[in-house]
């Protein structure tokens, strides 16, 4: 393999940060930050020339819709500067979101479960380049994109994953019914293991999805998280050849909203 080395020398970077940074009686808070700041740093690091990478916001749509906090969100390039660090990113730009935890337990993973099903899936609003494509080229792009985005990333520098888990994963989908894009793509938990979604093609228009583990005390390649979430964010970025965000929904809602404040203060 021609990265693994890299991809495997990024597990021993993130270890090596966050054992430098822990200490007993740590607050939590600088703890958790320092967790989402590693992560952001490797994501921007690996694709920075492809996406924006923030720490810390929420996915937001033109029309309200508002998800719950999440750790570190990756952006198309074409967000504008606006957006930069303001915590609100709309959702034509995602394309990943990570929760990044200290220490993977059930528990938490279901926390996170529950915030990447929070985000928001309705709404979207492109441009595409006027009579250069057909619309059934558009449709079958804005369905992609919505059946894919965001990548959904759970990484914990330490825990108890197994293959047990992918019951328990399996149960809280059925029970929930978040949609498919909204369930997460890899659950890491740093140099040990790792579950992630395998996704087959298996007619016109129809994908099967199922859930699989990799222990890395068996293979040895702790790098092939990296190597895998990377591949699955950078094949993302095609889609912004074909497909531009319209912002002007957002701003006319705002202008909207304005209008209606100032039509009740004059009544």
């Amino acid at each position: 393999m021609h990265f693994k080395d890299y991809c495997d020398s990024i597990a021993d970077k993130l270890e090596a940060q966050w054992k430098g940074h822990s200490y007993d009686d740590q607050n939590p808070a600088d703890k958790g930050e320092l967790c989402e700041v590693f992560v952001k740093d490797f994501v921007e690091d690996a694709l920075g020339d492809t996406y924006r990478t923030f720490r810390g916001g929420k996915v937001i749509t033109s029309g309200g819709g508002i998800s719950k906090q999440l750790d570190v969100v990756v952006c198309s390039r074409q967000a504008i500067k606006f957006f930069s660090n303001k915590g609100k990113y709309p959702s034509e730009i995602v394309k990943g979101v990570f929760s990044v935890t200290s220490t993977l337990e059930l528990p938490k993973l279901d926390n996170c479960l529950a915030e990447f099903a929070s985000i928001p899936k309705t709404g979207y609003h492109f441009h595409f380049p006027a009579h250069v494509y057909p619309q059934s080229f558009i449709e079958d792009t804005q369905r992609i994109f919505e059946n894919v985005t965001p990548v959904c990333v759970v990484f914990a520098y330490r825990g108890s994953i197994n293959a047990s888990w992918i019951d328990h994963l399996s149960q809280w989908i059925r029970t929930n019914r978040p949609p498919i894009a909204l369930t997460p793509a890899f659950i890491v938990v740093n140099k040990k293991g790792m579950i992630f979604r395998d996704i087959k093609k298996i007619g016109e228009n129809k994908l099967s999805f199922s859930y699989r583990y990799i222990d890395f005390a068996v293979t040895a390649h702790p790098g092939e998280a990296f190597s895998r979430i990377l591949f699955e964010l950078f094949n993302l970025a095609k889609e912004d050849q074909y497909m531009t965000p319209d912002y002007s929904y957002y701003f006319n809602a705002d202008q909207d909203s304005i209008e209606l404040e100032l039509t009740k203060e004059n009544q």
